[in-house]
């Protein structure tokens, strides 16, 4: 499999079209960093000092897509907490299941 220019790769994240932004994604991906966009998890909550990630699911759809599976992943082996939430079954703390390079 030939392996994607810059270009393609800043296509295939969707990077708005936004100068600013594409020239920051080009450039961090030529100096080696990964780079995600896609992902994050819905909301970011915090009380008292606290804060935690969460990912809200709807019933019957608690599957999480590849992207938000590398970005919780990241977020929790930097020790910040991350759920996944759905009105039944409440909070459900997140596992790493997807190893990142880093």
């Amino acid at each position: 499999m030939a392996k994607r220019s810059l270009e393609e790769l800043y296509q295939r994240e969707n990077v708005q079209h936004n100068l600013p932004e594409k020239s920051f994604f080009l450039k961090a991906k030529q100096d080696g960093w990964e780079v995600l966009r896609k992902g994050w998890p819905d909301f970011l909550i915090y009380k008292q000092g606290r804060i935690a990630f969460v990912e809200v699911k709807p019933e019957g759809e608690p599957w999480l897509k590849e992207q938000q599976k590398i970005m919780l992943s990241i977020l929790t082996e930097h020790g910040l907490p991350c759920y996944i939430w759905t009105r039944k079954s409440g909070f459900k703390k997140f596992k790493i299941n997807v190893p990142f390079k880093r």
